[in-house]
């Protein structure tokens, strides 16, 4: 079976709760990549990167075997794919995985905010950021408030997806909301924009600015490791 083919089988297994099949298709998943490369999602077709990357959402977010760091690359292959969709694709529905992941597991995605405020900070100093803060912006424990900086965007970029598939002032949802594509609750999304209004730096138009910004700036991230698998 090609990728594709396996994610139809993750999606629908999870989505029937055929969880020894779901979590042997999940493995599965993952290994196509590693064995065949990042190439596997860099040239996938945006027609096919929503199923992938909701099969990746749903391993990142219950795939369970000990070791963290395959639901992180999990959820970077699933932020890749679904911001893929949309962006190539002009695809919303893949928006509400994005918000998910980041409202239900931000740690899984800290390091590629990280790398992506890195990138910008680079970009806008015109130096290594290595120099530029005096340490590892990663693992140095003096550099922890711009660890949380980075990791703070991203409440603009959760803020930024919601927007394209959530009619903010009406507050209703602008795409339908029977299919299995990780839509969060009413619930959810009024507890969210609760906390967001209450913020002193929230402005409406900014945080969409900004979260767009992130939100790209995160997918080339992503892309850039594929590159290097």
């Amino acid at each position: 079976m090609d990728i594709a083919q396996i994610a139809s089988v993750v999606n629908w297994t999870f989505n029937t709760n055929n969880q020894r099949n779901c979590f042997d298709a999940m493995t599965n998943l993952y290994q196509s990549v590693q064995r065949d490369g990042g190439g596997i999602l860099l040239n996938l077709p945006s027609s096919n990167c929503q199923s992938v990357g909701l099969a990746f959402t749903c391993m990142a977010l219950s795939f369970d075997n000990g070791d963290k760091d395959i639901n992180s690359v999990a959820a970077e292959n699933a932020y890749y794919c679904l911001a893929k969709s949309y962006l190539r694709g002009n695809n919303s529905f893949t928006l509400p995985a994005v918000f998910t992941l980041l409202q239900k597991t931000p740690y899984l995605l800290f390091d590629k905010f990280i790398g992506n405020w890195c990138a910008m900070s680079e970009k806008e100093i015109g130096m290594p950021i290595g120099m530029m803060l005096g340490g590892n912006p990663f693992r140095d424990p003096k550099l922890q408030d711009f660890r949380n900086q980075a990791i703070g965007f991203m409440e603009q970029v959760k803020y930024y997806t919601l927007n394209i598939f959530y009619d903010i002032d009406s507050m209703v949802f602008r795409i339908p909301t029977d299919m299995p594509y990780f839509l969060p609750t009413q619930q959810e999304v009024k507890a969210f924009l609760s906390v967001i209004r209450q913020e002193k730096s929230f402005d409406h138009s900014e945080y969409l600015s900004i979260g767009e910004e992130h939100f790209e700036g995160v997918y080339k991230q992503c892309e850039d490791t594929l590159h290097k698998i």
